[in-house]
């Protein structure tokens, strides 16, 4: 496993490599090491098309490597496992959002416990957590406008919200505020971060923010295909 400073290491990668064929052929990860630790924040940042994302998308089993391993609690994750993991332990924000346009700001974030096959009737443990998470983003006022409704800062917080309904150990987030602007962007990245230290929950981000990246508890830089801790 990667070099690691504590003994509560939560997930860590292990030697990754990723090599596209087409058009041409590009090793683009080649072993790449991260690790992070329970409730700890960790930023991953490099130029366009250094594999930032492509890492996110193995880290959360979105995509397979050519070779590697992932590491839940110092045990290797079975690729037999790994839609079950990915419902149960990971939550997602990703740039463009990905919300349901037709639907409410509520019924985003409970369509993500319907999925876990739990109850979302009123009063119920899902529907109450919605109502909590979205507390928490300053957006009660928002929970029964449609989503295409929002601003651009608002469905970033929902998006951030929806990650936390299945209490996720880990939160995996690609450009979360990529295409705000900076007022907006600087209160999602605040609320983001926040909510992952109150929650205890660990979170690895990708980013072009520089400021951002800096306001996680370490840093890595992606270069010629290796992560390098900064």
């Amino acid at each position: 496993m990667p070099k690691q400073e504590t003994l509560d290491v939560l997930f860590s990668a292990e030697d990754i490599k990723k090599t596209f064929s087409y058009p041409e052929k590009v090793n683009l990860l080649k072993g790449v090491s991260l690790y992070v630790n329970r409730g700890e924040s960790v930023s991953i940042t490099g130029p366009s098309g250094s594999g930032k994302s492509t890492i996110l998308s193995i880290l959360g089993t979105l995509d397979k490597a050519d070779s590697g391993k992932l590491f839940l609690f110092g045990k290797a994750l079975p690729k037999r496992n790994f839609a079950k993991i990915r419902n149960e332990k990971i939550g997602f924000i990703f740039q463009n959002h990905n919300l349901l346009d037709e639907y409410t700001v509520l019924e985003n974030l409970l369509i993500k416990a319907q999925i876990g096959r739990r109850r979302i009737s009123k009063k119920s443990d899902s529907q109450n957590l919605a109502l909590s998470l979205l507390e928490g983003m300053n957006l009660i006022h928002r929970k029964d406008f449609l989503a295409k409704l929002l601003s651009g800062g608002e469905k970033a917080r929902v998006s951030i919200a929806r990650a936390f309904m299945n209490d996720p150990e880990i939160i995996l987030a690609d450009e979360p505020t990529g295409n705000l602007d900076f007022e907006a962007a600087s209160l999602v990245q605040t609320l983001l971060l926040e909510t992952c230290k109150e929650l205890n929950k660990s979170l690895i981000v990708v980013t072009h923010d520089l400021n951002f990246a800096k306001k996680c508890d370490r840093q890595y830089n992606i270069s010629n295909g290796l992560l390098v801790e900064v």
